[in-house]
């Protein structure tokens, strides 16, 4: 059973619609984060890759300021395909500097409150220097 017509999809309302949303989606983002994402469109136009991809593996390259884990919002089978495609390629470090210039990353709570020098002492004691991270 069909509930819209075939041609609906391609409808200048439907159009019209998506458009006048896509507006409202993005009205509150921040100047850096539209410059950011614009930044990202055009690397991925560059390499051959979707936007996606470039974030989650902008995300999974800065293992030296952190430990993230990109969590994936995939919806459909394609869209994690898509995101899985990450495991194929790396960014170059120009590349993940370039989208490190445009964006502002801070890790905040809990990451800076349990890296205060009084808390990281109040966990291990005078211990700490002597931990080893193997991560």
């Amino acid at each position: 059973m069909q509930l819209l017509p075939g041609d609906w999809w391609g409808r200048s309302a439907y159009r019209q619609y998506k458009d006048q949303n896509s507006e409202k989606r993005y009205e509150k983002a921040s100047k850096d984060a539209l410059a950011t994402a614009d930044k990202i469109v055009e690397i991925s136009k560059e390499i051959g890759r979707s936007p996606a991809q470039i974030a989650i593996n902008w995300i999974r390259q800065q293992q030296a300021q952190s430990q993230p884990i990109p969590i994936l919002g995939a919806r459909s089978v394609q869209q994690l395909t898509d995101n899985l495609g990450v495991l194929d390629f790396e960014l170059s470090p120009s590349q993940v500097e370039e989208i490190a210039g445009f964006t502002d990353f801070q890790l905040g709570f809990p990451w800076e409150f349990l890296h205060e020098p009084y808390v990281l002492e109040l966990v291990h004691g005078k211990t700490y220097p002597n931990l080893e991270f193997h991560r």
